[in-house]
């Protein structure tokens, strides 16, 4: 049972790019009340709270927390949550809200107070939110101590308050990071002199990540709508700004990327190798981004020179310390390794056909994160956004992935996620994307009607 609950998300995604291959996905709008934009701005804001509240709760209780967890700057919250199985609905409800919200935000002319007003408070709240749902954050600030010795750590504890990161990890912790990540995390969290300061500097470096990413989407003349359901995302901002994932740095490099691409193409294609030596997974999930450059002879070499440039600059940077790392974190073989090749040979097939200039599956997005899964055990959140890049060359497509982020994200959260989420609620959705199909008089198949 506990296989098929981790390979679900997976097995829904093979399904979607199948039953999408097939021409049944369902490709009309949802029907959603019409009212004005600034209940749909203020639902956003209000659901973001919610769930902070959420997990701040999940925070604090639980299974009777250490001390050093309970004095920690900002809490994370952990397994074994008192109440999980609410808590995870509530959790998923709230996400579904705003998937529906930003449907509707993508369809209305939101007015541009409403927009800058709502936007300025969901990244307040992502910056001073009180709570982490993921200890990511925290391994940073360990990252930006140590430095280069970050790849094979001394047995040695970190001093001070920066103790409870050795504890957290049960030892040294170390770091998936390629050599590009070390003197970025060390400059941004030097900013600070105390654990709590070099948190809120990551965050504020995110905030200002997030602002670029946005420049970028307008120089890549993305309409309006994009920029309004990026902008007003709860769940990218959870992600990527309160979490402070730092995938922000790849995804804005490789937007920039894109806008180079056709113009200036060897400035893609080093960003693309700057990119994979930062965080290797991104090498590959980049190259959909050089699918403009024209000849084609230019950008296969290209794309040769970023994969070999990428591992150049990381096995120098790093060295076999790295490698024995990333080795380390891809874990041992089980029941449910064939299911995550599956899904990687499926993402790497879908990239294949984006770079020769073949179609795009909405679906795909959802295999993608197989890249970043190293056959763990649980698809994280923040791995759905490794479909960003993929999504770049088509507005639908950009479209369905910032829509749907809150809601799958939601529904992804290790720390809730419950056998009847699987079981129940991803088939649902599965069902759900598929189109209804009708018979016309003389027998012919015809799909359902499309909006936009």
């Amino acid at each position: 049972m506990v296989v098929v609950v981790l390979v679900t998300p997976y097995l829904a995604a093979f399904a979607l790019v199948l039953f999408e291959s097939f021409g049944v996905l369902r490709k009309r709008g949802l029907r959603i009340p019409r009212l004005h934009p600034g209940w749909w701005v203020a639902l956003e804001v209000f659901t973001y709270a919610a769930q902070l509240a959420v997990l701040r709760y999940a925070a604090f209780h639980g299974e009777p927390p250490a001390a050093w967890r309970v004095a920690l700057p900002i809490p994370v919250i952990y397994f074994w949550t008192a109440h999980e199985g609410v808590l995870s609905a509530a959790f998923l409800a709230l996400g579904t809200l705003q998937s529906i919200g930003l449907v509707a935000l993508y369809r209305a002319v939101v007015p541009r107070a409403w927009l800058l007003s709502g936007a300025v408070v969901l990244i307040a709240m992502s910056v001073l939110a009180p709570v982490l749902s993921s200890f990511d954050l925290y391994g940073y600030v360990q990252n930006g101590l140590l430095g280069r010795a970050a790849y094979a750590p001394p047995n040695v504890a970190l001093p001070g308050e920066y103790h409870a990161i050795d504890l957290w990890f049960h030892g040294p912790g170390v770091t998936l990071y390629g050599p590009l990540w070390i003197p970025i995390v060390q400059m941004v969290t030097g900013l600070g002199t105390t654990l709590l300061a070099k948190l809120l500097a990551l965050r504020a470096f995110s905030m200002c990540l997030w602002l670029a990413l946005l420049v970028c989407l307008r120089a890549l003349r993305f309409s309006r709508s994009v920029l309004v359901v990026t902008a007003l995302n709860p769940a990218l901002l959870l992600q990527f700004v309160a979490n402070g994932h730092n995938d922000l740095i790849a995804i804005v490099l490789l937007t920039l990327g894109a806008f180079f691409a056709s113009v200036y193409p060897a400035i893609a294609f080093a960003l693309v190798a700057l990119v994979g030596a930062f965080k290797l997974p991104y090498v590959v999930l980049g190259l959909p981004i050089l699918a403009g450059v024209r000849p084609a002879w230019l950008r296969f070499v290209g794309i040769a020179v970023a994969v070999v440039g990428a591992l150049a600059i990381s096995w120098f940077g790093a060295g076999l310390p790295y490698v024995r790392v990333l080795a380390a974190h891809s874990g041992s073989f089980d029941a449910q390794t064939p299911v995550y090749a599956i899904a990687f040979a499926g993402g790497l097939a879908a990239i294949a056909v984006a770079v020769l200039g073949g179609p795009r599956l909405r679906g795909s997005v959802w295999l993608l994160p197989a890249f970043g899964a190293f056959r763990q055990p649980f698809v994280l959140p923040w791995y759905c956004i490794f479909g960003f890049p993929y999504a770049l060359a088509r507005r639908s497509l950009m479209r369905y992935l910032l829509v749907c982020f809150p809601f799958v994200t939601a529904l992804l959260l290790p720390e809730f996620r419950q056998v009847w989420t699987q079981y129940l609620v991803v088939p649902c959705v599965v069902v759900l994307s598929l189109g209804l199909v009708t018979r016309t008089r003389r027998g012919t198949v015809r799909r359902t009607g499309e909006a936009e």
